[in-house]
């Protein structure tokens, strides 16, 4: 997929993740990502997927490795916790 709209991106990955581990169908469309995706993009059925195995805890942490401005004010909103990777 293109890099394109990385903020919204981010925004749009740590919801479908969310929506994943409360085991929810996946259908989500967000600025960046659309799931399933829309005809002419898949190569596959298109179907929405939802997680079988029941998942071990209620809930699961965001961590996000986040490195520019707007990425981390980001992170700090709305993750659990941050990996500030790459910094000396």
């Amino acid at each position: 997929m293109p890099f394109e709209q990385p903020l919204a991106r981010l925004a749009d990955t740590v919801e479908v993740c969310r929506k994943v581990w409360r085991r929810e169908i996946v259908q989500h469309q967000g600025a960046a990502v659309t799931l399933p995706l829309p005809d002419g993009r898949k190569s596959g059925t298109g179907r929405a997927l939802k997680i079988l195995p029941e998942p071990v805890r209620d809930a699961l942490h965001v961590w996000v490795a986040a490195l520019g401005p707007r990425s981390v004010r980001f992170t700090a909103a709305t993750a659990d916790g941050w990996f500030p990777s790459s910094l000396p």
